[in-house]
């Protein structure tokens, strides 16, 4: 089982960056 929590979590962690720009 791959570490969905991990995924999600650096997938939210992106968009923030994202938005932050």
């Amino acid at each position: 089982m791959h570490a969905f929590a991990d995924e999600l979590r650096e997938l939210m962690d992106r968009e923030e960056n994202n938005s932050k720009d």
